[in-house]
């Protein structure tokens, strides 16, 4: 069983050996030298984003920063090769760099026969004559000098002068050897300063004119004693001679220097990778030409821009890559400016929930009115639905505002007390009545844009704010140039020092003259519902007063038509007592049974008025009615027989 174990382990080993990509790479300096570490990086991670693609690689490094590369060092780190390595079958090679394609051109050809061999960060062109073009490409860094003087010039019209400062390496003369080709033709003054103590170095440049230093390879600088350097001590020297550092590679866009048009490490490996994936995709090498152009690229420190007062031109700028990029106006107080959103937003919706709150008692209160009055209750009814309408509005502008200062709607701004000076975003000046690009000063459109009668107050506002009494938070009117006032918020806070004085003055300003407006427009309908209201009372209190007066009239009436018709009654029964004919006697009773009839109807009117106040009482008696329906006939007769009615 432990035999088939140990065989069956043995096989695994040996599929997963078969089917796992050998690469050998050989670096031409340390693994902690920038532009090394880059193109490593970016080359290993080019064979990493490819899926079908399970390789293993081998790094050295000749560290010739550190020790002079020549046939001896040549010769020594071969026969190191051959120990270490004896037995390897890299299925391809990458090397780095002048030093380390030429140790694989006299010597990793010889310990890999027929190793594919691939180069980048190469800056003599010539060594394209002395390799196998069936087993060796790869891309050239070239240091195109060209690019930089035209940006610099656009820039500086007088920069003529220059200096270009390099370590004496192999790469360093590539690299100059390359420059003065490029700058033959041009007529620029250019000096060449080639030396690995960086003391002599920089003697040499403080002797010269020119404003402008060139870094070409400087990695192999060493100190009085003759001990390497490192790139970030040699750099930081370099930048304190005052010169503006102009770069060639991106790993020397570091410690003050400026940049430019660079060679970038990252790039120059990527590009090898792609080459090497060709070939193992199944193209020959043949079938792969150099890459002689090199992945070049503008990168700027924009610190040092800053510092220098340099402004890039336009087209440069906008393909640039900036490193230490400064922070804008936003990103330094982005804290603030997101907690006065926040404040607003709460202040804004504590202000519609009282709002509502108040019209909703409004609302209730309205709804309680009286409704005998036909007109007057449409009237109100009309009303809140209009008041209604009107909280919507206000709930939109509340939306609406909350969206504004999402998008950036809300403007900033800041004031230097100290300087008297003030800086205003785009969106500032738009709610100061100015367009895009306007000119003008933002102390000066405060000045101009103030309503005079605000004037005085805002100051004083302000004035106090800056003293520690509080904190600045008012409104104003703001006339536009072209005459028409807009309401503006303001909020902010003084930064002071530790002393307690005022150093700057952060706010923000918005514009609130749709909620000015809709709150003077609510007023006004509120005026309009109290008089509605007072109407309402007014004509309800008039139908009081007349249904009181016709009660009085009624009673007052009736009483005194019952006085003379009591009177008439009381003779007619006198006239039944005495002697009267026959048809006295029915003359008599006809006017007896009119006279009880009028004092009934007399009687009827009083019970209407106790009905009406709520005191009448229902009597339920006895009656003839014959006699009732015969006394109705007789009031009726005389006025049947003229007509001729039966």
């Amino acid at each position: 069983m432990r035999l088939f174990v140990t065989v069956l382990l043995a096989l695994v080993v040996q599929r997963a050996e078969a089917t796992t990509t050998p690469i050998l790479v050989v670096h031409s300096y340390s693994s902690q030298y920038p532009w090394t570490k880059g193109q490593d990086e970016g080359f290993m991670e080019t064979l990493a984003e490819t899926p079908d693609l399970n390789f293993s690689s081998a790094t050295e490094y000749l560290d010739t920063k550190r020790r002079p590369y020549d046939e001896g060092y040549a010769s020594e780190s071969a026969r190191f090769f051959e120990i270490k390595f004896a037995g390897y079958r890299p299925a391809a090679i990458y090397v780095t760099d002048d030093d380390a394609l030429v140790f694989a051109r006299d010597h990793l050809s010889r310990i890999f026969p027929g190793a594919p061999i691939f180069f980048s960060g190469v800056d003599d062109v010539a060594v394209l004559d002395t390799i196998d073009p069936s087993l060796v490409t790869g891309v050239f860094a070239r240091k195109e000098v060209i690019p930089n003087i035209d940006w610099l010039r656009a820039y500086d019209k007088n920069a003529d002068d220059f200096i270009f400062l390099g370590d004496g390496s192999s790469t360093d003369m590539a690299i100059k050897s390359e420059v003065r080709k490029a700058l033959a033709p041009t007529g620029v003054r250019a000096t060449f300063v080639d030396e690995k103590s960086i003391d002599r170095a920089l003697e040499r440049v403080r002797e010269l004119p020119g404003k402008y230093v060139f870094v070409t390879a400087v990695g192999g600088m060493t100190d009085a004693k003759g001990q390497l350097l490192t790139l970030t001590d040699i750099m930081r020297r370099i930048t304190g001679t005052g010169r503006l550092i102009v770069s060639m590679a991106d790993n020397f866009v570091i410690e003050g220097a400026l940049g430019g048009w660079v060679t970038s490490g990252r790039e120059q490996g990527r590009a090898a990778a792609g080459l090497m994936l060709a070939h193992l995709s199944g193209k020959p090498v043949a079938s792969l030409p150099p890459v002689t152009k090199s992945p070049n690229a503008f990168v700027f420190d924009d610190k040092v821009l800053e510092d220098q007062g340099i402004t890039l031109p336009t087209d440069v700028r906008s393909r640039a890559l900036l490193l230490n990029r400064r922070e804008t106006f936003f990103e330094r107080h982005q804290k603030l400016i997101h907690g006065i959103e926040i404040g607003l937003a709460v202040l804004f919706a504590g202000s519609v929930v009282v709002a509502f709150i108040v019209l909703t008692k409004k609302n209730r209160t309205l709804s309680q009115s009286r409704q005998s009055l036909e007109q007057t209750n449409a009237e109100l009814v009309t009303a809140v639905a209009e008041r209604t309408r009107m909280q919507d509005e206000l709930s939109k502008s509340a939306d609406r505002l909350a969206l504004a200062v999402k998008a950036g709607g809300v403007a900033t701004w800041d004031f230097d007390p100290v300087r008297n000076t003030s800086v205003w975003d785009a969106q500032a000046f738009a709610l100061y009545g100015y367009g895009h690009g306007s000119s003008v000063n933002p102390c000066e459109a405060w000045a101009k844009g103030v309503h005079p009668e605000d004037g005085p107050r805002l100051q004083k506002e302000v004035q106090m704010a800056l003293s520690g009494e509080k904190d600045l938070n008012c409104e104003y009117r703001v006339v536009w140039p072209d005459g028409s006032v807009h309401h503006i918020r303001t909020l902010a806070i003084v930064q002071r020092d530790a002393s307690g004085s005022p150093l700057l003055m952060i706010g923000t300003i918005w514009d609130i003259t749709e909620r000015v407006e809709t709150e003077a427009e609510l007023r006004r309908r509120n005026h309009q519902l109290i008089e509605a209201n007072d109407t309402a009372n007014r004509l309800a209190r008039k139908a009081e007063l007349a249904s009181i007066a016709k009660s009085e009239f009624l009673a007052n009436m009736s009483h005194e038509i019952r006085t003379p018709m009591n009177g008439v009654l009381g003779f007619t029964a006198l006239l039944q007592d005495t002697t009267l004919t026959s048809e006295q006697r029915e003359f008599v009773s006809n006017l007896s049974s009119s006279g009880e009839v009028l004092l009934n109807l007399v009687n009827d009117i009083l019970d209407f008025s106790k009905i009406e106040a709520g005191k009448l009482d229902l009597e339920l008696i006895d009656f003839d009615l014959p006699n009732l329906v015969s006394s109705f006939c007789n009031v009726f007769a005389s006025q049947a027989e003229d007509k001729g009615l039966a």
